[in-house]
C-alpha cells in the first residue's frame, strides 16, 4: 500500500491501523441518488467541487478529508449521475470524457493519500515506542532528571491535571529526560552539577513518578480533533493487542462523529457588499421597483477554513422580484480554469424585505447541495431592520424538503417547518479584499 520502509512488525500494526481508519472514514462517504427534476450540470458540477476539495486537502496533507471526497466523487460520477434520464444525451459526451479523466487521476491521487496515513501512522507508532524506549532506559531516579523535571512548567489549568495525572506525570518524565539526553553517548557519566535541596527533591520526585493504578481515574473518551490521535503511557504497552485496536476504533468513531457534524468556517470580505452594492445600484435604482442584481461568491480553501477571493457577475436576466443566470456554462468553465470553489450566490431585494423567496431557496439549495458550507446573501436596502442577511438552509430539515420538492416559480412550502436561517460559522475579514469579475459585457 505505501512504499515506507521500517520493521515488519511495526508496519503491519500501522498498516492495521490504516484499514481501520478507512473503515470509519467510509462511513461518510454517502452519495444520495439523484433527482431528475434537476440538471445533470449541476451534478456535474458538484463532481469538480468535490475533487477539487479532495485536490487541496491532500495538498495541506489532511488525509482524512482528502480520501472523504475523493470516494464522495467517485461514486456520484461513477454510480449516481449514471442514473440520471438525460445521462445519455449527446451533449453531455464531452463533460463525462474529462471527469472519467479526473477519476483515473483520483485512483493516483488516492495512493498518495494512502501513502500519507501510512506515514503518520508510522510515525506515531514509532514515536510511542521510542518514548518508552527512551525511559526505560534512563530510569526514574536519575538525579539531574529530577532537577530538570522540577523545572518544567505546563501551561495546562488544573482541571486538565485532574483529568490526566498520569498523562501529566509523563509528560514531565519524558521532556526533563529530553532536556538531559546528550546528543552523543558520553564516554563517562559526569557528576551532577548542583544538588537541589530536599523541597525541590520532593517535587522532581513526585513529578517523575507514575502514579499507582489505584490512583488514576478511568480515561476519558473523548473526540480527536486531528491525526495521529492516539495517546499513550508506559502501562499501555502491556495491554493486549485486542485492547489497543479497541480504544483506537473508538476514537476512530469519535473523529467520525466530529466530521460528520463538521461545519467549516466561511471568511466574507468586508468590501463585497459595498462592491456588490456599486455594481447592483443600476439596476436597484430602475423605476418603477427596481430590477434584481447577482453575482456569484467564490473562493478557496484552507486548513478547514473557506474564504471569499471573488465575486463573479455572471450574464443575467432579471426583474422586480427575480434574477436569472444565463450563460452558465461561461460561469461554470471560469471556475474550474482558476480553481476557484463555488461559495455561495449574493443578490438584490431592490424593493422588497431581506428575505429568501420560494424561488432563492430552490437556487440555494443548488449552491448547498454542492457545498454544505455555501450560502445566500440578501442586500435589501428598503428594509429599515435587516438590509442584509447572510442565509443557510436548515441541515437535514430544509434541505431534504427543498431536495425533493419539483414545483418551480413561486410556490408556497409547509409555514411550520424552519427552511432556511442565518448562517453561522462566517466571519469578515477586514484584510481580505475580493476581487470582482464581470462577465456580462
Amino acid at each position: 500500500m505505501a512504499s515506507t520502509t521500517t520493521t515488519s512488525p511495526l508496519r503491519r500494526e500501522a498498516e492495521d491501523r490504516v484499514r481501520l481508519r478507512r473503515e470509519e472514514l467510509k462511513k461518510l462517504c454517502v452519495v444520495q441518488d439523484v433527482k431528475n427534476h434537476v440538471s445533470l450540470d449541476k451534478y456535474f458540477q458538484r463532481a469538480h467541487v468535490m475533487y477539487r476539495q479532495c485536490q487541496l486537502y491532500a495538498i495541506q496533507h489532511d488525509y482524512d478529508h482528502a480520501y472523504i471526497y475523493l470516494w464522495l466523487m467517485v461514486l456520484l460520477f461513477q454510480y449516481r449521475i449514471p442514473q440520471h434520464r438525460e445521462y445519455h444525451q449527446a451533449k453531455y459526451a464531452a463533460e463525462k470524457a474529462r471527469l472519467n479523466d479526473k477519476c483515473k487521476q483520483a485512483m493516483q491521487l488516492l495512493d498518495q493519500i494512502l501513502d500519507g496515513m501510512l506515514r503518520e501512522e508510522l510515525d506515531q507508532l514509532q514515536q510511542h515506542h521510542e518514548d518508552e524506549y527512551f525511559i526505560l532506559q534512563h530510569g526514574e531516579d536519575n538525579e539531574e532528571v529530577q532537577a530538570a523535571a522540577s523545572s518544567v512548567s505546563y501551561p495546562t489549568s488544573s482541571s486538565a491535571a485532574a483529568k490526566d495525572p498520569a498523562g501529566l506525570s509523563l509528560e514531565a518524565r519524558l521532556q526533563a529526560l529530553r532536556m538531559l539526553a546528550p546528543q552523543t553517548p558520553p564516554p563517562q557519566p559526569k557528576p551532577t552539577s548542583a544538588r537541589l535541596d530536599s523541597h525541590a527533591r520532593a517535587k522532581a520526585m513526585d513529578a517523575l513518578k507514575m502514579p499507582s493504578r489505584a490512583t488514576l481515574p478511568p480515561p476519558e473518551m473523548t473526540p480527536s480533533t486531528r491525526y495521529p490521535s492516539t495517546s499513550s503511557t508506559v502501562a499501555a504497552r502491556a495491554k493486549p493487542a485486542s485492547d489497543s485496536m479497541s480504544s483506537r476504533r473508538q476514537s476512530l468513531e469519535n473523529r467520525t462523529l466530529s466530521l460528520q457534524n463538521e461545519v467549516r468556517e466561511l471568511s466574507i470580505p468586508a468590501n463585497l457588499i459595498q462592491d456588490f452594492i456599486r455594481i447592483a445600484d443600476p439596476n436597484t435604482r430602475k423605476p418603477p421597483y427596481g430590477i434584481e442584481t447577482c453575482g456569484i461568491l467564490t473562493g478557496t480553501l484552507t486548513g478547514c477554513k473557506l474564504a471569499i477571493s471573488t465575486l463573479i457577475i455572471p450574464k443575467q436576466t432579471g426583474s422586480s422580484d427575480m434574477c436569472t443566470m444565463t450563460h452558465e456554462e461561461e460561469l461554470f468553465e471560469y471556475c474550474i480554469a482558476n480553481d476557484l470553489l463555488t461559495l455561495g450566490w449574493i443578490h438584490t431585494h431592490p424593493s422588497q424585505t431581506c428575505f429568501l423567496s420560494s424561488v432563492d431557496i430552490h437556487t440555494q439549495c443548488g449552491f448547498q447541495s454542492m457545498l454544505a458550507e455555501a450560502i445566500a446573501i440578501v442586500v435589501a436596502p428598503r428594509d429599515a431592520q435587516k438590509s442584509i442577511g447572510v442565509f443557510r438552509l436548515t441541515s437535514p430539515h430544509g434541505m431534504e424538503l427543498i431536495q425533493n420538492c419539483s414545483l418551480s416559480g413561486f410556490h408556497e412550502h409547509p409555514s411550520n417547518l424552519e427552511i432556511y436561517s442565518d448562517a453561522l460559522q462566517i466571519v469578515w475579514s477586514h484584510a481580505a479584499h475580493a476581487r470582482v469579475v464581470d462577465m456580462r459585457y
